[in-house]
């Protein structure tokens, strides 16, 4: 499994617009799951839960681990082929995305209503888009100069590095300088 899956095909970031997608890739981030596992973890439909995972495996954000025979059908298993999923800034500034991200952005903007600060869900979600394509600018360029596999918790040398260098960017400065003022 390696580290980070960069997205940058849009029709890839399309299919994590849905919930029960995005509820299967975190599962399968996690270890190794059949269809079955998968329908009853989430309540669904074998047959549901199939559709989604040939989307998903299409898309080369799953894979099949092995396959067992059980009561004459093949059962495969499936897992995630990364422990982190980034949208490429290319992606989320794309004309193609450019529907799911605002509805994501406004959904995690509603946010700031439900930690007391009161600021419309378009001003917020305008903050974190131009966070989101900062922050994913940033790691995109660390992790190009990645050489062989990062040790466990990664994650958080990631966000450190992201924090350390996006503090030395003007629009960094500039977009605090923002939310400094619509959040007071």
């Amino acid at each position: 499994m390696n580290d980070v899956f960069i997205i940058k095909n849009p029709e890839v970031a399309k299919l994590l617009s849905d919930k029960t997608r995005c509820k299967l890739l975190a599962l399968l981030r996690l270890g190794e799951f059949s269809t079955m596992d998968l329908a009853k973890a989430l309540g669904k439909t074998p047959q549901a839960i199939s559709y989604h995972l040939r989307l998903m495996e299409s898309a080369g954000l799953i894979r099949v681990t092995r396959t067992e025979l059980k009561r004459n059908l093949i059962e495969k298993y499936y897992r995630a082929v990364a422990k982190r999923f980034i949208v490429s800034y290319q992606v989320a500034e794309s004309p193609e995305a450019a529907d799911i991200v605002k509805e994501l952005l406004t959904e995690a903007a509603e946010g700031f209503k439900m930690l007391g600060y009161d600021l419309s869900e378009e001003v917020g979600a305008e903050l974190l888009h131009k966070y989101m394509i900062l922050k994913s600018r940033v790691i995109e360029e660390l992790l190009s100069r990645k050489r062989g596999e990062l040790p466990r918790g990664s994650w958080i040398l990631l966000e450190f590095l992201a924090a350390v260098r996006m503090a030395s960017k003007p629009e960094f400065k500039q977009l605090l300088e923002e939310a400094e003022k619509v959040l007071a």
